[in-house]
């Protein structure tokens, strides 16, 4: 799991109605994206955007879900309904989509470094393996 501070935004209608939350590194970014990007992005007030920061991105995420779960935004349904993601699982899905391979081995769930074929714990086991004998 990544160090790095992220956040938790908040956008709301004209009328205070919350319509969506989300975390990002780069909320600016991600605002205007749900702004332009989304159908219901016209519905978003000019002004109608907070931003909590929290020192890890798994913080965040966590706040994120939190926030979902209590305060029912109107375009968020994913999260409502999916069961509560464990710690490991969601550090495999943020390190995924940011480009992080998995391992190859077969049935091995553990999330690879950018450059590598194979996690920690496999490589280790590759590298100990004893030569066949022919």
């Amino acid at each position: 799991m990544t160090d790095e501070r992220a956040s938790v935004y908040r956008l709301h209608d004209a009328k205070g109605a919350l319509l969506y939350v989300g975390y990002s590194v780069s909320p600016k970014e991600r605002v205007r994206f749900h702004r332009y990007s989304q159908t219901w992005g016209h519905e978003v007030d000019k002004d109608g955007t907070t931003v909590q920061w929290f020192p890890t991105m798994a913080a965040a995420a966590d706040a994120e879900v939190d926030a979902i779960r209590s305060e029912f935004p109107k375009f968020n349904k994913r999260v409502q309904r999916a069961p509560a993601a464990t710690p490991e699982r969601r550090r495999r899905q943020i390190l995924r989509s940011r480009g992080y391979p998995y391992c190859t081995e077969t049935g091995c769930k553990e999330v690879t470094l950018r450059d590598e074929r194979r996690c920690p714990e496999h490589v280790e086991t590759t590298k100990a393996a004893p030569p066949r004998e022919g």
